[in-house]
């Protein structure tokens, strides 16, 4: 594996799952032609080792990074098989893989409003503000947010919104009503309601 991701402009770490599963980390600038080297790495395991070869793989950027191990590691795919292709690519959500099917102007508009709630978190954010920012209609955000996460644009900002406030509870010691404020809600109450709603347990859980 070091030897044939060595062609590849980046940096390679690899560990073992058990006998028959691993898993390498591949930290480079683009993934564009990624599925070109893992199937050179699954002819020279054929040629080398003569054994059968399923290659999964889930491209992630860095924010994503720990999610993205958890979803490959967690191998409830890897009894699937597919005879035609061995070399699979995962998508941990829908928003993963819309994003990846989109055309290059869908993903940089996403990309903007996404970043744009992310410097703003602190605001109460709507969708004419990001279409200020960012100079496309109010009803072409909703459209690309639609297309890419499926939600509305104000269920976007609330999810990027929490995201953010678990970051936080996971990251450092700020009281959880001082990070209900940096993520713009003046109810201690309803921030624990939202952040509930969309993972399942209490910020106050979270942390513990």
């Amino acid at each position: 594996m070091q030897s044939v991701f060595s062609f590849a402009n980046g940096y390679t770490t690899t560990y073992s799952k058990d006998d028959s599963h691993f898993f390498t980390m591949l930290f480079m600038p683009s993934y564009d032609d990624i599925k070109d080297y893992f199937e050179i790495l699954e002819e020279q395991v054929k040629e080398t080792l003569s054994c059968s070869i399923g290659i999964f793989y889930c491209p992630a950027s860095f924010r994503e990074l720990r999610s993205a191990v958890r979803y490959v590691t967690a191998m409830e795919y890897l009894e699937y098989k597919n005879t035609d292709n061995n070399v699979t690519k995962l998508y941990p959500t829908a928003e993963h893989r819309n994003l990846d099917a989109a055309s290059q102007n869908y993903r940089d508009y996403y990309q903007q409003i996404k970043q744009y709630i992310r410097d703003n978190v602190a605001m109460q954010i709507t969708r004419q503000a990001i279409s200020d920012h960012i100079h496309i209609s109010p009803d072409y955000i909703s459209h690309i947010v639609r297309t890419i996460a499926e939600c509305s644009c104000k269920e976007l900002i609330v999810r990027e919104k929490m995201r953010y406030a678990r970051a936080l509870i996971q990251t450092t010691s700020k009281s959880i009503g001082d990070i209900a404020v940096e993520c713009g809600f003046d109810s201690f109450a309803y921030f624990s309601k939202v952040y509930k709603s969309i993972y399942g347990i209490s910020p106050k859980s979270t942390r513990k």
